[in-house]
């Protein structure tokens, strides 16, 4: 888990907590940037993503490995 430390995506994977993958991500938007005491709102500032654990839980391999391995290899299921 090297350098995982910051990762809330990579967490949320890991424990399995596909929920919380899918849902919008919501953020302080303030009126005056600059003053972090200003008035803001609460909206969407990135849209639920579209998490499937059958295929996104590891990620692709390389079709030229693949290609390589004399058939040792197989690609990644979903992919």
């Amino acid at each position: 888990m090297a350098c995982e430390w910051t990762d809330r995506f990579a967490d949320l994977k890991r424990w399995g907590d596909y929920d919380k993958i899918n849902m919008p991500l919501h953020g302080r938007i303030h009126d005056n940037k600059t003053d972090p005491k200003s008035a803001y709102k609460i909206q969407e500032i990135w849209p639920a993503r579209k998490f499937d654990a059958a295929k996104h839980m590891a990620w692709p391999m390389n079709p030229d490995e693949i290609s390589r391995s004399n058939g040792a290899y197989r690609q990644t299921p979903g992919w």
